[in-house]
């Protein structure tokens, strides 16, 4: 974009911007007590919303962090598939390492297979 059209679109917006926000100080700044005495109404609701959005975070936070830490300990058990670990980029090169290969579980339809019946 050439520089001439960015500062005509910068200017226009911010006109636009400036008279927006100096009408609405004006409205607000007239009717200031009436504002006050609305707001003064609803204190208690206002109060007990922000009470309600804080502790919904905090319970959603301490929710997300155990989650995190079950995983994380699961994650160091042998045998689970969170153990798994990926090799970490080789150095100097800036390429992911290959796939690992898949592992050696039997699949249906091998002989290793005992099917739904546990063998027969």
């Amino acid at each position: 974009m050439p520089v001439w059209k960015w500062l005509l679109l910068d200017g226009i917006g911010a006109s636009i911007m400036v008279g927006y926000t100096l009408y609405l100080g004006r409205l607000f700044g007239e009717n200031a007590p009436l504002l006050k005495s609305k707001v003064e109404r609803f204190d208690l609701v206002l109060m007990f919303l922000a009470f309600a959005v804080v502790t919904t975070l905090v319970v959603r936070h301490r929710s997300n962090k155990a989650r995190a830490e079950a995983e994380a300990e699961a994650a160091s058990e042998p045998g689970t598939d969170l153990a798994r670990t990926v090799e970490p980029y080789s150095s100097g090169t800036g390429t992911a390492p290959a796939p690992s290969a898949p592992r050696d579980e039997p699949g249906p339809g091998s002989d290793l297979d005992d099917g739904p019946l546990g063998g027969a």
